[in-house]
């Protein structure tokens, strides 16, 4: 049996996420609340030019108030599916247009406090096409190979959660 929400109460809308207290009874009968950050869920894209590199970005973080090396992603827009979004994300941030892109799975970037679910994809066979990025976007792309980039995360030179979960996953698949 799973907890019921008794009560949900909208404390922030902004223009990507939604901040609710939410007010559950667990099922030993225990309340509790919780703040919850609600999301549309995003992509994540592990891009292989056709020498097996690895394309990464490095851009700007404000969270963190400087630059992390990551995997091309992005945010799902309304009614756009996670592969949609994935191609027009992959030629915003990098300027190439897979071809082939196949679903590698996905996960919950902090299901303790938010809902956000990110639809990881390799990309390959790419081709030049590039599209308008998101105007606060300084974008600067970084080839690597996998090895590289399994030592930029040993060396903590990589510490994004989804680009470490996309290459992890993709060394898992691509060993077997």
């Amino acid at each position: 049996m799973e907890p019921i929400i008794n009560k949900t109460e909208n404390i922030y809308t902004g223009k990507v996420i939604q901040v609710d207290l939410e007010k559950f009874r667990t099922t030993n009968g225990i309340e509790i609340q919780r703040e919850v950050i609600h999301h549309p869920g995003a992509v994540c894209m592990l891009a292989l030019n056709k020498d097996q590199k690895i394309y990464l970005v490095e851009q700007f973080r404000a969270p963190m108030k400087k630059k992390l090396l990551e995997l091309p992603a992005g945010t799902l827009e309304p009614e756009e599916n996670p592969e949609e979004t994935a191609i027009r994300e992959l030629q915003e941030e990098i300027g190439m247009k897979p071809n082939n892109i196949v679903l590698m799975g996905g996960f919950y970037v902090a299901p303790g406090y938010c809902d956000e679910f990110v639809h990881l994809f390799t990309c390959t066979d790419l081709e030049p096409s590039k599209l308008e990025g998101d105007v606060d976007e300084d974008i600067k792309v970084i080839k690597m190979s996998l090895s590289e980039a399994i030592q930029a995360i040993q060396q903590g030179i990589i510490v994004d959660a989804k680009t470490i979960c996309g290459i992890l996953m993709w060394s898992a698949q691509s060993s077997q």
